[in-house]
């Protein structure tokens, strides 16, 4: 595999030979195709200015489509020898380009994972994927089943075969300044730092799963009260006390697993009626339409809060993540910002970096915690 220094040479190359005007720097206005050499150099800049110690190399970039099968953006994984170490999403369709990213030891991103687990059924030929929202995407396939990151399965209605998917990427065009840009990070801050908690320890620990229950059961581990690896039975006491309800039988889609939901406005309450049987006094406030500056303000402050996500595509599903921190990144070039929340999905052990301005929200609002 080829060294960081020795993929940056042959981009450099490319660029100086036919990728890059003359006058590109002097307009950054001007457009250029998204192309998977242009997708690698970004996400290289953003791997150079977040994490400046990892000596990663970008791998060649996966198309990513939107549901309507329109050619939209790039997953590229970073990889040391062969080891994954994170992932970063472009997306045509989000300011700043950046929609999500994570860099951490063995993590690969959605697509990776998703063809992983394919794998034994589909051809990689015969597989694309399709962007339903920042944190879902899907395989879609000639056997007729979309299967999503988040081990959910939805209708494959309106959703382009691979037959129709089209064939050329010219028309998705983004800025030359925001290709070629470096970042800064212009103000970042964490909260805490814990393990995650995936879906499979909380399945295995409880047979049951909430997203809601478990963003609190992290917030217990942020706050050193509890934790589901010593005490498991605790999250089946912050299910009962946040009134989580199983979902109707035709949501059940986990064999011997319960799945669970739980109303926004019942977790703070609910959570502060656990930690009063634990001895601990914890209050909570619940903002409705939270801005980027809500959680940055209680993060600044060292509290924990989570994030209440309507998203629009894939069925308008809702979420909760627990947010343990917060990223300002600027794009130098066009001086465009990410405004990178750092959450805890529920579903994975390692924290990801999402994209809090981009558009799939129907809205966000926030639980603040005080201990």
């Amino acid at each position: 595999m080829l060294s960081r220094k020795e993929f940056l040479a042959i981009v450099a190359s490319m660029v100086a030979s036919n990728l890059l005007p003359s006058n590109a720097f002097a307009n950054d206005d001007e457009l250029t195709v998204l192309s998977p050499e242009n997708a690698q150099a970004i996400a290289d800049n953003l791997l150079s200015c977040t994490k400046p110690d990892f000596t990663c190399i970008p791998s060649e970039p996966i198309k990513f489509y939107d549901t309507s099968g329109k050619a939209q953006g790039y997953i590229v994984d970073f990889y040391r020898a062969d080891t994954p170490y994170g992932y970063v999403v472009i997306d045509s369709q989000t300011t700043g380009l950046i929609s999500s990213y994570s860099f951490s030891k063995n993590r690969v991103g959605p697509a990776t994972q998703l063809r992983a687990s394919r794998n034994a059924h589909l051809n990689q030929s015969e597989m694309y994927v399709v962007m339903l929202n920042p944190l879902e995407f899907g395989l879609v396939g000639n056997d007729g089943v979309m299967r999503l990151n988040t081990n959910r399965t939805i209708s494959l209605n309106n959703i382009p075969q691979p037959s129709s998917i089209p064939s050329s990427w010219g028309d998705v065009m983004v800025g030359m300044g925001e290709v070629y840009s470096n970042y800064t990070i212009l103000k970042e801050n964490y909260s805490g730092e814990v393990r995650g908690i995936s879906e499979a320890t909380v399945e295995a620990s409880t047979g049951r799963y909430a997203c809601a229950v478990t963003a609190l059961m992290l917030a217990s581990e942020l706050h050193g009260i509890s934790s589901i690896y010593s005490n498991p039975n605790d999250y089946l006491k912050l299910w009962e006390l946040t009134e989580t309800k199983p979902l109707p039988e035709s949501a059940q889609t986990k064999p011997g697993i319960i799945l669970g939901s739980t109303t926004n406005s019942k977790c703070g309450p609910g959570y502060s009626r656990f930690t009063k049987s634990k001895g601990i006094t914890t209050s909570s406030y619940y903002v409705s339409n939270a801005l980027y500056s809500t959680f940055q303000s209680h993060v600044d402050s060292k509290g924990c809060s989570l994030i209440h996500g309507r998203l629009e595509n894939g069925g308008n599903i809702g979420h909760v993540m627990t947010v343990q921190g917060y990223a300002t990144i600027r794009q130098n070039q066009t001086g465009n910002t990410n405004q990178m929340l750092v959450v805890a999905d529920g579903w994975y052990m390692e924290p990801v970096c999402l994209n809090v301005k981009a558009q799939y929200y129907s809205y966000i609002d926030a639980t603040l915690l005080y201990r």
